[in-house]
């Protein structure tokens, strides 16, 4: 064989003796031994140099994984694995030999060594590879404090979509947690200013929020590692900043879970605040001694406030007045209960119901004009007390709120035209959207109905052998109603069904339409549709002004009158009605 005749060569030259041309013997015999490494071990090659990380753009962030991390250093050419801890990267690219764009994983909280595998070679541990996976909590979280006046501004970009802001001179949010770190989440650009943060009641630094250009979900600070135990944080806009400056928070990443603030004080919110959402026509009235020298008043049938917030208690402060009548007052979508306003004297200032003390969380109260007032009379609002705070409704531009009403739209639900315009038609799809998946029924697209347009999924029957085809489902729980055709749903409308305090609860079971009336009945129905007629009055579906959040009818269905002008056309004597 040649590499064995070729080693025999070798060896003889090297068994001459030394002389003259030794020299040339020598480099003889390296060219020969040459030749054999190249015959004999043709598949040794010489040991690459192993991957190494020097740097990382972000040593945090959340468990639930997403966050892209540029991972810079050397010998990445071929990388074939990043590892977070044990956990292989959600996704990587390799942009360089010395730098690889990785999606974190999710992973449980704490710190782990990121290494990359390249030729065979994995990095070594260094102080370089760091990542901690901290928990994420949204800025939108009950246990959050908020003092001044703040917006939730919708951004796709910002963590969950929207991020919160406030111009308030002294303007805080306060975040306590039980654990050993913290880090601010927050967006940088031309708006925001400057911002002084305390540590358990402590100054510790002034962050500037300034940027020439605007970038999301930054980490601005951290509180590094503190002893195990419960920490405070606030963040305060300091009066350094320009007018018009922002105070931004988009989440906190916690190791360690988010506790309850102890919140004992009680904030009067003047009945113009906006962030009440009212409803139908309401008029102001100056008067020196209400709370705050105005009060407001409404008087018809579709007259009502919705107040959301945060915290344990609201006491609603209102007027009472000979001319005043009753208001139907439901927490949390729960039953009603009927609030007389009337008194033969005027009173201001009066303290006319309260929630009691709730558990800590977000609750909605709803305060609407009874039907049984006469159509002089009027509801009072002047201001609500609350142990807590009133989440601010969201800023967002008219691009945003079309995108939400064509996603509402391709769920099923009914905002109207296509525009933009945060109308009486667009106010109820939110409602029935928020009934359907559960959330606070205020009719704001804020940051929690912004959130869940992203992933929501249209609704479903309950039926999957209707006796008719199309057919009605109405779901007393949520408040919603089901026009269904072909297995599907078509529209999921907003509903106010029968209540026990004022009739009768809508029956549940299987019902069928047995009459159709083309026009308003004495009784103010609607384009009524009759599905029972065992006993007085008959029930029907029908339209109304005045559709709340809570059962409030006499057991009818009630719907927008819109929404039954639509449904009154498509729907024929016979039709299967289910109600459940």
């Amino acid at each position: 064989m040649a590499s064995v005749s070729s080693l025999a060569w070798a060896r003889s030259l090297w068994c001459k003796p030394a002389g003259r041309s030794s020299l040339k013997v020598v480099l003889l015999a390296v060219l020969a031994l040459v030749a054999v490494l190249v015959l004999v071990l043709p598949g040794v090659a010489f040991a690459a140099t192993p991957p190494s990380i020097t740097s990382m753009s972000a040593s945090s962030g959340p468990t639930v994984g997403g966050a892209t991390v540029v991972i810079k250093g050397a010998g990445f050419s071929g990388a074939s694995a990043v590892l977070f801890g044990v956990t292989p990267a959600a996704r990587y690219t390799v942009d360089s030999a010395t730098q690889i764009t990785a999606v974190t994983p999710a992973h449980a909280s704490g710190s782990v060594d990121v290494s990359v595998t390249a030729a065979g070679a994995t990095s070594s541990t260094s102080a370089a590879d760091s990542y901690t996976f901290m928990v994420r909590y949204d800025q939108t979280d009950s246990h959050f404090v908020y003092s001044g006046t703040w917006s939730a501004f919708a951004k796709t970009v910002a963590w969950n979509g929207s991020y919160a802001r406030s111009s308030t001179s002294g303007a805080s949010v306060t975040v306590t947690f039980n654990g050993t770190r913290l880090d601010w989440i927050a967006m940088k650009g031309t708006t925001p200013g400057k911002v002084n943060v305390y540590l358990d009641g402590v100054l510790k630094t002034t962050v500037d929020l300034a940027s020439a250009t605007a970038v999301y979900q930054q980490d601005v600070w951290s509180t590094h590692d503190l002893p195990s135990g419960t920490h405070k944080v606030k963040f305060v806009r300091s009066s350094s900043s320009a007018s018009g400056k922002y105070l931004v928070i988009d989440a906190v990443d916690v190791l360690g879970s988010v506790v309850d603030s102890v919140v004992d004080t009680v904030t009067r919110y003047e009945q113009s605040d906006s962030r009440l959402v009212y409803s139908g026509t309401w008029s102001t009235q100056s008067v020196p001694q209400a709370s705050g020298g105005t009060s407001s008043r409404g008087r018809e049938k579709s007259a009502g406030v919705i107040v959301t917030f945060t915290g344990t208690r609201l006491d609603w402060i209102a007027m009472l007045a000979p001319e005043n009548g009753k208001a139907d007052v439901s927490l949390d979508g729960g039953a009603l209960t009927v609030v007389d306003l009337n008194s033969a004297t005027t009173l201001y200032r009066q303290t006319v119901w309260t929630t009691g003390t709730l558990t800590r969380g977000t609750h909605w109260v709803e305060i609407r004009w009874d039907n049984a007032n006469a159509s002089t009379q009027y509801i009072s609002a002047d201001a609500f007390d609350v142990t807590g705070v009133l989440p601010s409704p969201s800023a967002l531009s008219t691009s945003e709120v079309k995108w939400a009403e064509q996603r509402l739209t391709d769920l099923s639900y009914r905002p109207g035209t296509i525009d933009g315009l945060k109308d009486a038609k667009t106010k109820s799809a939110v409602i029935a959207f928020e009934e359907w998946e559960g959330l606070a029924r205020d009719g704001v697209i804020g940051s929690a109905v912004w959130t869940r347009l992203q992933t929501a999924t249209r609704p479903t029957p309950t039926q999957t052998s209707p006796g008719t085809n199309p057919w009605i489902e109405v779901n007393k729980t949520k408040q919603v109603l089901l026009y269904c055709k072909n297995g599907a749903v078509v529209w999921t409308l907003h509903v106010s069904t029968g209540s026990a305090s004022v009739g009768i609860v809508s029956p549940s079971g299987t019902w069928t339409i047995l009459s159709k009336y083309a026009g308003s009945t004495s009784g103010g129905m609607y384009w009524p549709m009759y599905y029972w007629n065992k006993g007085s009055p008959n029930l029907a579906i029908h339209g109304y002004p005045n559709v709340p959040t809570y059962p409030a009818s006499h057991g009818c269905v009630r719907t927008e009158t819109w929404d039954q002008d639509a449904l009154y056309a498509l729907i024929t004597v016979g039709t299967y009605v289910y109600i459940y």
